[in-house]
C-alpha cells in the first residue's frame, strides 16, 4: 500500500513468533528472513517419542519509492508482518534568479 509519505508493505507468514525474523530495510527493497525450529518429547515409562520440526522463509521485495530505512515500524499479527516505511522526501527544485 502506497501513500503520499508512506510505504506498507504486507507479508503472509503464519506460525512464526517474533522473535523469529530478522527484517534487512534498504534504500529500494525489504529482505525478511525467518526460522523456526521446534521440537517434542513423550517420555512413558514404556516408550520414548520424539518429533522435531523446523521452517525457514526467505522474502525480498522492490519497493516502488526511496524510503528511509530507519523508518521502519512493524508489526506481527495473526501471521501477517506489516512493516511501515517513511518515503525519502523529494528534493525540491531551487528557483534560480538570473543574474
Amino acid at each position: 500500500m502506497e501513500e503520499d509519505e508512506f510505504i506498507e508493505v504486507r507479508f503472509n507468514l503464519p506460525g512464526f513468533d517474533k522473535k523469529d525474523f530478522h527484517i534487512e530495510i534498504q534504500r529500494y527493497s525489504v529482505r525478511i528472513k525467518a526460522e523456526r525450529k521446534q521440537s517434542h518429547e513423550i517420555v512413558r515409562k514404556d516408550s520414548y517419542k520424539s518429533h522435531q520440526s523446523s521452517a525457514a522463509v526467505y522474502r525480498e521485495m522492490a519497493l516502488p519509492s526511496e524510503v528511509v530505512p530507519d523508518s521502519a515500524e512493524t508489526k506481527y499479527e495473526q501471521g501477517i508482518l506489516a512493516i511501515k516505511l517513511r518515503k525519502k522526501a523529494a528534493r525540491k527544485a531551487e528557483k534560480q534568479k538570473a543574474k
